[in-house]
């Protein structure tokens, strides 16, 4: 199974709340969600990033600019070189807060395209054990 991966490509949703969200030092009016989706061969993995406000831009800036390149024409199921080459690369802006939700958005859509790949739900890819939650 050695496709290699296509570019990611990433879509900024803003979502406006019908009744703003209010703390202490924040009112949101909108959430942020930034998809994030890579391609090898006819199979697509996703992730998405959420930002109530958070530097949304910034985000999506991370993922286009820094973390995708580190992905192009790897192996499709070389999940963790990615990881630890993005880490690695973002070691001068910092490895945690919003560095940290990028890398993570490139992670999981890595591991739900190889759960795609292989045909089986992502929870099994990190040993599933309950066939069901009863809710």
């Amino acid at each position: 199974m050695s496709a290699n991966r296509r570019a990611p490509s990433d879509h900024w949703l803003r979502i406006p709340l019908s009744q703003p969200i209010a703390d202490s030092t924040h009112v949101l009016r909108f959430i942020d969600l930034i998809l994030v989706e890579v391609r090898a061969g006819d199979h697509v993995g996703t992730s998405y990033m959420l930002s109530f406000d958070y530097a949304p831009a910034l985000l999506k800036g991370i993922v286009d600019q820094e973390l995708k390149r580190q992905i192009l024409a790897q192996p499709a199921d070389a999940i963790r070189g990615a990881y630890e080459r993005n880490l690695a690369d973002n070691e001068y802006i910092g490895q945690e807060g919003v560095a940290m939700w990028g890398i993570a958005a490139v992670d999981v859509e890595l591991w739900d395209l190889l759960a795609r790949r292989l045909g089986i739900p992502a929870a099994v890819l990190f040993g599933q054990h309950a066939k069901a939650v009863p809710v």
